[in-house]
């Protein structure tokens, strides 16, 4: 599973798996499982009061998220599913497996089991709805077929997985609408191979079981994934042609009209594994003085009193409402989209006209407002921008939907778009301080604020100095990005 590289066994040896409060993680340790909710045997769900971490008590030779990387790589070598480096569940993935090894008393020899047991596994979707379905007709199309829930066969699968996930679901669902995807067949552990001397003797039933929950929990959510790109690219031509479509948005609004339920099973009967809701997380509800805090803060640090009142606003507006698009997305998994939106919003508020090259204006435009604030250089923003371009052009004019992470594999979706959204936050930052200047008045508002940006870039691209007042027009230094779940989290210092 690993190389055997000194470093990396010593760090292994020096782990162990803790047990702590979510707000209590110390830094330099790795999240294996967190508070979620979960199905329990008596058909009841419960939260989770602590998350198991990765720690150590020693200075490792390695970090422990290098480990996992590591680990990673070598279940991709193995065949894994959902873990080559493109797959934005490796890590997770790796985590609970390391997790097992640590806590047995053979850790290398564990990972070499954990690898040598990777092989195939069935695995059947459904999204069922709890809306009654009339009809007893089925609807096929490519790998999918929209009926009645097929409440005979889940559970015969679920005794055939060795799971009594069956007996908890109920009967009712029978007569509710579904979508069930042909089973796929992908490679992961099989846990009931492992050799039963690596297990850890000391390990609680309830810890294993957790662990073991929370990896078929994240490759159910993998494939539920899979699934809604599948729905609707295999419906396409169908809806080019006029016929009605069930799209995969309606499907991810399920969180309270029906479940996701996913059954792995193998040839052998007894060795599945059952995931009601895949599992599903636990939310917080925020308090409402918080919520008044929060918006207080804001208005206080961005001098955001006068909202609405300022030529430059309605334009902010709209790329706000951009970024609230692609948050959305991102909340539902759809990380493509989401990143698309900031695209499509960073493009309208300082994109350039058709007469000139429209990326690499938009990349040094965003470049001069960014680098100082993220501490990067301009070249390198200005590159990561155009990347990001062309991965809009990708999607819009190529077809490549659901493809992106191949298009540019440097840097994975996730990763690309946690990046952006700072960006996005920044250039949002530097319209409202352009806002509040006097030059920045009038019906072209925005014109004279992309001015004042091209100006910048000019006198960058002409190997000089931006001055003080170059400096001073756009807020270039008082902008900053804070750490954390501060609100805001990003910052401007306002000159007295």
């Amino acid at each position: 599973m690993i190389a055997d590289v000194p470093e990396l066994i010593n760090t292994l040896n020096k782990l162990r798996l803790s047990e702590v409060a979510a707000e209590k993680a110390p830094p330099g340790t790795f999240l294996v499982c967190g508070p979620r909710k979960r199905i329990r045997s008596n058909g009841q769900f419960e939260s989770d009061e602590n998350c198991l971490i990765l720690q150590s008590r020693e200075k490792t030779p390695v970090s422990i998220a290098r480990l996992v990387e590591a680990v990673g790589r070598g279940m991709a070598n193995g065949g894994h599913s959902h873990c080559d480096a493109k797959s934005r569940h490796t890590n997770s993935l790796a985590s609970k497996l390391l997790a097992i090894a640590v806590c047995s008393q053979y850790r290398f020899e564990a990972l070499k089991e954990i690898k040598k047991n990777i092989n195939s596994c069935n695995v059947s979707l459904w999204a069922a709805t709890r809306l009654p379905l009339p009809f007893s007709e089925q609807y096929r199309f490519g790998d999918f077929i929209y009926s009645r829930f097929d409440f005979q066969r889940f559970q015969g699968l679920a005794l055939h997985a060795g799971c009594d996930y069956g007996k908890r679901i109920s009967p009712t669902l029978s007569s509710c609408a579904a979508v069930e995807r042909t089973p796929r067949v992908i490679n992961c552990l099989d846990h009931n191979a492992f050799p039963e001397e690596y297990w850890p003797k000391d390990w609680s039933t309830e810890t294993t079981q957790r662990i073991l929950d929370d990896y078929y929990g994240e490759l159910a959510e993998a494939q539920k994934e899979d699934f809604l790109f599948d729905l609707d690219q295999q419906q396409a031509l169908f809806i080019g042609l006029g016929l009605g479509a069930i799209s995969a948005g309606f499907f991810q609004g399920l969180a309270g009209f029906g479940e996701w339920i996913t059954v792995f099973d193998r040839d052998l009967p007894g060795r599945g594994w059952g995931i009601p809701n895949k599992v599903v997380p636990g939310f917080q509800i925020l308090s409402p003085h918080k919520l008044e805090e929060g918006k207080r803060a804001l208005i206080s640090q961005l001098n955001l009193e006068d909202w609405g009142e300022h030529p430059l606003d309605q334009i902010l507006q709209a790329f706000c409402e951009y970024l609230q698009t692609a948050r959305e997305f991102e909340d539902n998994g759809r990380l493509e989209e989401a990143l698309l939106h900031h695209v499509f919003g960073l493009d309208l508020i300082l994109g350039g006209e058709s007469s000139v090259p429209l990326k690499n204006t938009l990349a040094t435009r965003i470049a001069i407002l960014a680098n100082t604030p993220m501490k990067s250089d301009f070249q390198e923003v200005v590159a990561f921008i155009g990347d990001t371009y062309d991965l809009r052009s990708s999607y819009v004019h190529r077809g490549e939907k659901g493809k992106l992470d191949q298009a540019k594999p440097k840097m994975s979706i996730a990763d690309r778009l946690k990046r952006l959204s700072e960006i996005s936050k920044i250039v949002l930052a530097a319209g409202i301080h352009s806002r509040k200047q006097k030059w920045c008045i009038g019906s072209d508002a925005r014109n004279k604020w992309v001015a004042q940006i091209d100006l910048a870039v000019a006198t960058r691209n002409a190997g000089k100095e931006l001055s003080q007042n170059d400096i001073d027009q756009l807020g270039l230094d008082r902008i900053s990005l804070q750490s954390g779940d501060l609100v805001p989290n990003i910052r401007i210092s306002w000159k007295t």
